[in-house]
């Protein structure tokens, strides 16, 4: 969803390995967020059609691997 938030952010949440995401959508097609320093891929057929490259937006995870 788009974020209201301009600030970057990672928020862990309660749940085992959740996390809450702010990033700004860098390459809607790729599934490109950048959330500070780190770019994050996420599947970008579950990005609502509204949204587009630029926006910022926020979304929750249930884990986060790093390779």
């Amino acid at each position: 969803m788009i974020s209201h938030s301009s600030n970057d952010k990672v928020e862990k949440q309660k749940e085992y390995f959740s996390y809450h995401v702010i990033g700004k959508l860098i390459n809607k097609l790729d599934g490109l967020v950048r959330v500070g320093g780190l770019v994050l891929e996420i599947d970008s057929t579950k990005i609502p059609k509204d949204i587009k490259n630029d926006d910022y937006i926020e979304f929750d995870v249930s884990r986060i691997d790093l390779w």
